[in-house]
């Protein structure tokens, strides 16, 4: 845990991971394509852990009390010296203005998507399509703000996917 992301632990620390899969699976985690897949499996979990740990923190008084915190460990933290370094990091005066900066950035959004921290242009260009496509950039913002089950996440979201056709529309005229 006293890395800033999945990508920056150390093979050493993936590999038991790994190897405990294939104990419990039968696959080849020496393929690189599964390997791939194990990784950004492993890195979803992390981040999901990680961010359970810091709602306890928070749930606990952490931000106000970072000492009572730091003595009051939630029962699956596996490290001692791992949750003091995340208490630390946790308080950290750049921390908490990133935070403060990025909660204030969320509060802002007319309309919320569905493609979580990836920015739309990555989520499209994953898709494995053109940039210079403007009818597949209108289709991936329409796969980013429309649910089968749910419909549009918002009237403004429909809305605006109404406009965009209506100006390629009449662009293409």
């Amino acid at each position: 845990m006293q890395y800033k992301e999945w990508r920056h632990e150390p093979e050493e620390a993936r590999f038991p991971l790994r190897h405990r899969l294939t104990t419990l699976f039968e696959i080849d985690v020496e393929d690189g394509n599964i390997r791939k897949v194990i990784n950004n499996h492993m890195a979803r979990a992390w981040r999901t852990h990680r961010s359970q740990l810091h709602n306890y923190f928070k749930g606990i008084g952490g931000p106000v009390d970072p000492t009572k915190a730091k003595t009051t460990p939630p029962p699956n933290m596996g490290s001692k010296d791992d949750w003091g370094y995340l208490c630390d990091m946790w308080c950290e005066p750049k921390y908490m203005e990133t935070m403060e900066k990025r909660v204030m950035a969320c509060g802002k959004r007319k309309m919320n998507s569905r493609n979580g921290s990836k920015s739309t242009i990555r989520y499209h260009i994953e898709r494995g399509l053109d940039l210079d496509s403007s009818t597949g950039q209108i289709e991936t913002w329409r796969l980013t703000h429309w649910d089968e089950k749910k419909g549009w996440r918002s009237t403004d979201a429909a809305a605006k996917y109404v406009s965009l056709l209506d100006h390629f529309l009449f662009v293409l005229i």
